[in-house]
Formats: structure tokens, C-alpha cells, sequence
């Protein structure tokens, strides 16, 4: 038998290693994107997989596959929802006001530039027939609170069910207060 030598004998075996290495990654990347359905998140997903990586390759294949399947969100821009001024407040003009059965409803234009409403704050009162002759009916006034959902300068819609007297005299609502976002085009 001839005498082999050495250096090849490794460098050969180096080389079946690294295409096992290689081949397990691509094994394992294949296996993250097909089960990728069920991870919840890029972290989660690393950490589900690594246990996996034979080589340093693999595992930058692993990370490489759960970034494909989880990318970094975009820039997030966060907005605080705070009170309106008196001022903004005054820039929600309502119309079209209705009161069925119990059920209050009106449409409202947001006049603000740049505030998305969240929020409006209602005040909404009542006046039933007196029972005694003599005697003047007592208003009821009730605050609603209602999310709502209205882009700058468009019109949005707000529906209530309140308690009302039976047979109300008249009713008369405002809107007293609200909550809105900043936002920039």
C-alpha cells in the first residue's frame, strides 16, 4: 500500500465537513422557511432554530431565513392621543342630529388641519314633561364618551344609546370635549 499523505487526508476531511456544515444550513433554512408559520416573532424564531446550527454558516443562514420571514419594522412613529383646546373642540361642527327610541346619533366634520380625532365627549340633555301642572320639568344631562375614528377634515359619525325619559319635552346635546392625535403629512 502506497503511503497517503497526511495533509491531503485532512484537507479532505475538512472539506466533507464544510459541505456538511453547508448542507445542514441550507437543510435547516429550507426546514425554518417551510415550518415559519407557526414562529411568533424573529427572536422567537432564532431561538426555535439555533439548537440546529452545526457552523457559523448555518447559523447565519438561520438568522438570514427568520429575518426573511420576520423583517425589522419599519421606523414605528408613535403618536399621543391627547385633550383638545377649547379651540380644536370648537372645530368639530356636528349636523344632522337624530334621536329614535333611545338611540342618538349625528354626523360631524372635523375642521382640524392635522388632528385625527379618537375620542368625543358628549353632553346630551333631556327634558320630560312634568308630572304636576305647576310645576317646570327638570332637565337631565348625561355625558356619553364614545371612540371614534375621524382623519383630519372629513366627516365622521357618532351613534350613542342613552337613557332618556320616556316622553322627552326636548333634548339638546354638545360636544364638550374630545381626544385627538397629531399628525403630519
Amino acid at each position: 500500500m502506497t503511503g497517503s499523505n497526511p495533509m491531503k487526508i485532512e484537507q479532505s476531511v475538512h472539506n466533507q465537513n464544510t459541505i456538511k456544515n453547508l448542507c445542514s444550513g441550507l437543510i435547516s433554512s429550507i426546514i425554518l422557511l417551510a415550518a415559519g408559520c407557526a414562529e411568533k416573532s424573529y427572536d422567537q424564531c432564532i431561538v426555535d432554530s439555533m439548537g440546529d446550527a452545526q457552523s457559523e454558516y448555518a447559523a447565519y443562514e438561520i438568522r438570514r431565513s427568520c429575518r426573511s420571514l420576520y423583517p425589522k419594522p419599519e421606523e414605528e412613529i408613535e403618536f399621543t392621543t391627547r385633550i383638545l383646546t377649547e379651540e380644536e373642540v370648537k372645530r368639530l361642527e356636528f349636523e344632522n342630529p337624530e334621536l329614535r327610541g333611545s338611540m342618538m346619533r349625528f354626523d360631524y366634520y372635523n375642521g382640524n388641519e392635522n388632528l385625527v380625532i379618537r375620542e368625543l365627549t358628549v353632553s346630551v340633555s333631556t327634558t320630560a314633561r312634568s308630572r304636576e301642572r305647576d310645576k317646570p320639568a327638570d332637565p337631565q344631562t348625561r355625558i356619553y364618551v364614545e371612540e371614534v375614528n375621524t382623519e383630519p377634515q372629513s366627516v365622521g359619525y357618532f351613534s350613542q344609546n342613552i337613557l332618556r325619559p320616556e316622553e322627552p319635552l326636548s333634548w339638546s346635546f354638545s360636544i364638550i370635549g374630545a381626544k385627538g392625535e397629531e399628525v403630519t403629512y
